[in-house]
């Protein structure tokens, strides 16, 4: 009697076929997600640079002037708080520290560090002058403020 033995499992030529095969196919689809996590973390930034903006008027219309020293209040040319330190006492006004304790940004923070997703503190130029314009390099933007990030490698502005 000649018994036939059924084989179990894969073959080595089956399984480096379904390897090279995910292989592949991981190939073609890592550039896309990486792509999409870009995109959200633009999305984010995006959020957060309006959220700044909006938190900023909400304190000109809550005090009628600007979250700045008073030596900054009416300055001509506008105010670029470029410098972290500057940034984050900002920061810290529109989170509570203010005469009225009131909370203009939520934020996760108490010194005022407020970070984008590539861990750089946003920057802000602001209308210091009252003239309802901020003026930088070549650009004339009509708004009272603007926020941008330099953490993606490209500027993201709260404008665009």
């Amino acid at each position: 009697m000649n018994y036939r033995v059924k084989q179990q499992g894969f073959t080595l030529v089956e399984l480096l076929v379904v390897i090279s095969i995910i292989a592949i196919l991981a190939g073609i689809l890592l550039p896309t997600v990486i792509g999409a996590f870009k995109k959200a973390s633009d999305a984010q930034v995006r959020t957060e640079l309006k959220s700044i903006e909006t938190a900023v008027k909400a304190f000109v219309n809550e005090y009628s002037k600007l979250p700045l020293e008073d030596a900054d209040q009416g300055r001509s040319p506008d105010v670029h708080l470029n410098d972290d330190a500057k940034s984050k006492l900002l920061i810290r006004k529109l989170i509570g520290e203010n005469p009225r304790k009131i909370v203009f940004l939520e934020g996760n923070t108490s010194d005022g560090t407020f970070l984008d997703p590539w861990d750089v503190q946003y920057k802000m130029y602001l209308d210091s002058n009252y003239d309802n314009r901020v003026e930088f390099g070549t650009n004339r933007i009509y708004s009272q403020v603007v926020v941008y990030s330099t953490g993606s490698g490209t500027n993201i502005f709260s404008f665009k």
